[in-house]
């Protein structure tokens, strides 16, 4: 078992082998760290500014030589075998073993006369910063256990959550306090973000216009120069073709699209549109920038594309397609091609070299050559290294998809990889997939199978729509963070959640992410009954994974690592509000509070559990008033850092304003279904007090293109406002 300051890291480390013995520093006031690499100068810094902002430690960087020259040293393994800090056998070792280990994984030992931190990348020396100032915050300032930690992360890529709907927008760290106070936080939580060891900061979306607010471009890539000094990825998602914004009627859709919306014309601007490929299901979706077949609308779509990509610096690109996801309704889709793609790919067949997989991979390979020819002037950005690329649609997958249409959209996947070439950034995106793949570890493994055999460098990207998505669900903490071992085989995996709103669901996806194992881990079901049953039952918030909630248990490390050890069981209680029974705290305007308001103003007829809606938003209400309890438990607990107890305050705010919606929208249920006339004099009441708390903690100078929450609860003030007088 392992003990001491070992036991509780977030993520667990893979192997800890303890030793004899304990390390102490030289000095008790002063740290020295060696570095052994140049180019571990950066992450050395890094860590530096860590200790003494984590750990209350100051900390030096020296150039004396040998193994007793510093507390600390840290580098490459070749260098520090050279400077017989670390034995040659070091790069044989487990973390080493992969290609993603190579790039990430890492040594920490801790011997008694210093610390040693080793990888074979930069990235995999981040790690093992992020891992020490986990320890040395967690242990006494005396002694350090000795120790050797091997680790490396099962999932090249582990998405950090900082948006509110969906993955397209509505940044949920915008408090309405400027650019200025904005860029701050931003940096803090990229910092964050880099302890958690999350290296994807899923940002913003959707669509590739680079100025849609003034100065949009310039606050973007500087944010995405400060992520890659943290060896962290910004992502932005937008459209390749399909343009679902401008057709689809739906509550994520309830904002502009950020970018160009084209049509299919026979010569731009103004010529003829046409249909081509779409949706079956919407005529409209025939003629927004489907055909596959027509240079002049690629060469649209590029434009803008490599103009976002020069001018913000994207870490990963998630470029959509087509809204269908569907095996059949794509292969619909298909069939009804225009003459002109019809005469270039006349096989009507999705896997085939002359039908749909042709004509995907043939833009797919000529948007990601466009996107690898935008690097900045001075090749400080080189989207080929710093830019992965993810095509998503139309062929997405979906979790209930039978075994046999799962072998026919592998069979697609593959032959769009096959005809596309080598790309080694481009990954293809799907759903959740927890449907057991005989002889595989999961569904997601199988595809990456295929294109690891077709051998183009392609990966599985896989976004989880699981619950605690603010889309099924808004619980604080998604317990299908830890179903991610489903997902095995994966390049990236985006598990959705409201991480922006309550941190511990972003240390808890970035754990599971890392190693799927770590306690507290869902098992994969082994039959589809059971695995269909699960993926439901998270997806409503039904679900408490084993342990979770124990003293010693995920939720709370989680909270400790965030908040410390004083507001650690408060805070892990709070998040855990809504689980099993999926009726959370009420701390986002976002999601289920904006679309209850949508369907209460609405002109449809009131649903069928109207009746029952007053009752349930009280307890939500309920609930939203016992979290706000908790949270002031945690800010008297202990003391906190000025900038986590202004996290803290801040999420009282939402909370606040949340129990005030709540409230508002039990009695606005009753004055719709006819109450007696207090119900409306009650809501009007209440939505003066949500006003008031508005004007009086809320700022109003978004950044956020689309504002936030701090747009969202205006918006839905005013409409309910014009609506009940």
């Amino acid at each position: 078992m392992i003990m001491g300051p070992w036991s509780s890291l977030l993520p667990p480390p893979k192997h800890v082998e303890g030793a004899a013995g304990s390390w102490r520093p030289a000095s008790a006031e002063c740290l020295t760290v060696r570095v052994h690499s140049a180019a571990a100068a950066g992450v050395a810094a890094w860590l530096v500014r860590g200790l003494a902002e984590r750990c209350g430690r100051s900390a030096v960087t020296v150039e004396a030589d040998g193994p007793d020259s510093a507390d600390l040293h840290i580098g490459h393994l070749d260098d520090l075998t050279a400077a017989s800090i670390a034995p040659a056998t070091w790069r044989q070792a487990a973390p080493f073993a992969s290609a993603v280990g190579r790039e990430q994984g890492y040594i920490l030992e801790v011997r008694s006369g210093g610390i040693v931190l080793g990888a074979q990348a930069l990235p995999g020396l981040q790690h093992a910063a992020a891992t020490l100032l986990q320890v040395l915050a967690g242990v006494a300032p005396a002694a350090v256990p000795c120790a050797r930690i091997e680790d490396w992360p099962d999932v090249r890529f582990r998405v950090a959550d900082w948006l509110l709907n969906a993955e397209i927008n509505r940044w949920g760290l915008e408090r309405g306090d400027g650019r200025e106070a904005l860029a701050a936080r931003m940096r803090r939580k990229l910092d964050l973000a880099a302890r958690l060891k999350a290296n994807v900061i899923w940002f913003d979306g959707f669509g590739w216009d680079a100025e849609r607010t003034p100065g949009y471009a310039g606050f973007v890539r500087d944010l995405a120069t400060e992520a890659r000094e943290r060896h962290i990825r910004l992502a932005h998602a937008g459209y390749g073709g399909g343009y679902g914004f401008a057709y689809q009627k739906h509550f994520i859709y309830d904002s502009p699209y950020h970018g160009r919306i084209l049509e299919n014309r026979s010569r731009y601007p103004d010529g003829p549109a046409y249909d081509c490929v779409g949706h079956p299901r919407y005529a409209a979706s025939w003629r927004f920038g489907t055909c596959l077949s027509n240079p002049a609308l690629a060469q649209q779509k590029l434009a803008e594309l490599t103009d976002f990509v020069r001018r913000c610096q994207p870490g990963m690109l998630y470029i959509h397609d087509i809204d269908t996801g569907d095996f059949g309704l794509a292969h619909e889709g298909w069939k009804r091609r225009c003459p002109a793609c019809r005469a270039r790919w006349p096989d009507d067949a999705m896997a085939s070299a002359t039908g749909a997989a042709a004509a995907y991979a043939a833009w797919y390979r000529q948007a990601a050559t466009a996107i690898g020819a935008a690097a900045s002037d001075d090749a400080s950005y080189v989207p080929a290294r710093d830019c992965e690329v993810v095509f998503v649609g139309p062929v997405y997958t979906g979790p209930r998809d039978t075994d046999e249409i799962w072998q026919q959209e592998c069979d697609y996947v593959a032959m769009v990889s096959d005809l596309m070439g080598p790309f080694p950034n481009v990954q293809f995106g799907l759903r959740e997939q927890v449907v057991p793949a005989p002889g595989y570890p999961s569904r997601v493994a199988m595809l990456q199978d295929r294109l690891a055999r077709v051998g183009h460098g392609h990966g599985a990207f896989v976004v989880a729509f699981t619950g605690g998505d603010n889309y099924f669900s808004d619980t604080l903490v998604p317990a299908a963070a830890a179903l991610q071992g489903s997902y095995a085989g994966a390049s990236t995996i985006y598990v959705k959640n409201l991480g922006a709103v309550a941190e511990p669901a972003q240390a808890l996806c970035a754990t599971y992410a890392w190693n799927a194992a770590a306690p507290g881990a869902l098992a994969a079901p082994t039959d589809r009954e059971a695995a269909l049953g699960l993926l439901t039952a998270c997806q409503k918030g039904h679900v408490v994974p084993p342990g979770w909630n124990d003293a010693d248990g995920p939720v709370h490390d989680a909270c400790r690592l965030l908040y410390g050890p004083g507001a650690a069981m408060p805070m892990a209680r709070l998040v855990g509000l809504g689980l099993p029974d999926g009726l959370a705290p009420v701390a986002t305007g976002w999601g289920a509070v904006s679309r209850e308001v949508a369907l209460l103003l609405s002109d449809a007829p009131a649903p069928a559990d109207a009746a029952a809606r007053p009752e349930r938003w009280r307890r939500r209400a309920q609930i939203t008033t016992a979290a706000m309890g908790l949270l002031e438990e945690a800010l008297t607990a202990a003391p906190l850092d000025p900038l986590t107890r202004g996290d803290l305050r801040w999420l009282r705010t939402r909370l606040g304003i949340g129990r005030r919606f709540a409230e508002l929208l039990a009695s606005a249920w009753e004055w719709r279904l006819d109450a007696p006339g207090e119900a409306r004099a009650a809501a009007q009441r209440i939505l003066d007090e949500i006003e008031d708390d508005l004007r009086a903690h809320v700022p109003r100078d978004t950044v956020d293109p689309v504002g936030g929450d701090v747009a969202v609860w205006s918006t839905m003030a005013k409409k309910l406002r014009a609506a009940l007088e």
